[in-house]
């Protein structure tokens, strides 16, 4: 809902900097004061991991009990949205979100993969990585898809890394997933502000992407996911294949279905676009 975007909008926070230390005693770092963020709201604090959204908000519940006794109208007009954004969870049910359909090519691909690989099993808890990039914004309609009509029951949840960078602002993406009714993870970190004080004879794209991959990890970690979906597909196969070959003569590439430590196996990294 609205409220929840301009707290988000408004609040960054610390994050540990190793997958191994997410129980260090961290806090939030208030960059202005949230506006109009009221007690009760479906949005937490993830133990030093940045912003969780959870379930419906308060005004979803409004709406819900108001309809119920005929009086939806007036109570979505009550609640609070900024100016020149339409709130969805509150608006009238004939302007619901359109949903995208994925197309049947995809679907046969991804769902082989899925099928092939054993990706998902029943009883997962799924961490999709999202970006909000083409590619991780059709994979997480594809697992929703597959999540409504696909014979075992799995639960889907997002993430999103934000560097804390000027060219790369994803809080659009948090009233997005929050209109899907899934969970999502917000994990706000000064990647690139880091980057520049510890770098040594590394990339600045390498070191954002272990980093990253790290806060990934420990999101899965301290939430209970044990399956991590990234979006890379098969042209990123293929041209990691050839990166692999030619510049360190190894014949290799990315991986469909693998444990992220072999020795706990709690949690496992899948591909379902290893075929598209």
């Amino acid at each position: 809902g609205g409220d929840s975007t301009a707290a988000a909008a408004t609040t960054t926070t610390t994050t540990t900097t190793s997958t191994e230390s997410s129980n260090a005693e961290v806090g939030p770092i208030p960059v202005g004061e949230p506006q109009g963020l009221k007690e009760g709201s479906k949005q937490h604090m993830l133990g030093g991991h940045g912003l969780v959204f959870r379930g419906k908000s308060e005004a979803d519940n409004e709406i819900s009990r108001a309809a119920s006794s005929g009086d939806a109208q007036s109570s979505a007009l009550s609640s609070s949205t900024p100016q020149g954004m339409e709130d969805i969870s509150t608006a009238p049910k004939a302007k619901k979100l359109k949903i995208p359909v994925p197309p049947k090519k995809l679907l046969k691909t991804v769902g082989q993969a899925i099928s092939d690989w054993s990706m998902i099993e029943d009883g997962d808890r799924v961490l999709l990585g999202l970006s909000g990039g083409k590619d991780s914004l059709c994979m997480l309609h594809l697992l929703r898809h597959f999540q409504r009509i696909a014979p075992i029951k799995f639960t889907l949840a997002c993430a999103t890394v934000d560097p804390q960078t000027e060219s790369f602002d994803p809080s659009p993406l948090i009233p997005y997933v929050q209109s899907l009714g899934i969970t999502y993870h917000y994990l706000s970190e000064p990647i690139v502000a880091m980057a520049k004080d510890k770098l040594q004879g590394d990339s600045l794209c390498a070191f954002c992407a272990r980093f990253k991959r790290g806060l990934l990890y420990s999101c899965c970690r301290d939430n209970k996911y044990n399956k991590l979906v990234l979006a890379q597909h098969l042209d990123d196969l293929a041209e990691s294949f050839l990166m692999s070959a030619l510049h360190n003569g190894q014949v290799r590439t990315m991986k469909a279905n693998y444990p992220i430590d072999n020795a706990d196996d709690d949690i496992r990294v899948i591909r379902p676009l290893v075929y598209t």
